[in-house]
């Protein structure tokens, strides 16, 4: 039997057998297009978890609206918390608001929080791909999201966050990034030049 020859079948540091003529040029593009591959799957998940999002974000609404929703429990606007939230330093968490909130919202008039429906139901779209991401002025453990929405006034929409709070969410009390408050910003130019910028567009 002809003897088994190691340096004719070289191995890779995993201990996996290689082809000795394939270049450290060519393991690197496969790495790469490895690495684009994942994160293609990656966006493509998270595009279906979104999308998802977004439809049970309409009917809780919905239900709300019809006073089907125990007044203690909260809606769920994300089930995930987005990766350019992460980013910056929150944890994946779901992310909740009261309906006290949202009903504010839809109910107003002409103050900074009136936002029509059509608009607020974009929110779970809007968080995924903000212009800025400030650091609060009020909160320690807080930040605000700047984005490119506006609402009845013409305002751009700021959406206010509290890290690592807690909600209601199915008669259950879960670990939450909490927003605590939506509404249009006046005197915009002003506040962003005032603010901390953790994240910009």
């Amino acid at each position: 039997m002809k003897k088994f020859d190691e340096s004719k079948h070289p191995r890779d540091k995993e201990g996996k057998f290689t082809n000795k003529n394939t270049s450290s040029s060519s393991v690197a593009t496969k790495e790469k297009e490895s690495t684009q591959y994942s994160e293609k799957v990656r966006k493509y998940k998270n595009n279906l978890v979104l999308q998802q999002d977004v439809k049970e974000f309409k009917e809780q609404i919905d239900l709300m609206q019809q006073n089907k929703i125990p007044s203690w429990n909260a809606i769920r606007v994300r089930s995930k918390t987005p990766q350019v939230l992460i980013d910056i330093g929150l944890d994946d968490l779901p992310m909740l608001i009261t309906q006290r909130h949202l009903k504010n919202n839809l109910e107003s008039e002409n103050d900074d929080h009136a936002i029509d429906e059509e608009v607020l139901l974009q929110i779970p779209f809007a968080l995924e791909n903000p212009e800025y991401i400030l650091k609060s002025k009020t909160k320690v453990n807080s930040v605000v999201v700047v984005t490119s929405l506006l609402n009845k006034n013409g305002d751009p929409i700021v959406i206010s966050i509290d890290k690592d709070g807690k909600g209601i969410y199915n008669n259950i009390e879960i670990k939450s990034n909490f927003i605590t408050s939506i509404y249009g910003r006046k005197n915009f130019d002003k506040f962003i030049n005032s603010s901390e910028i953790l994240y910009k567009k």
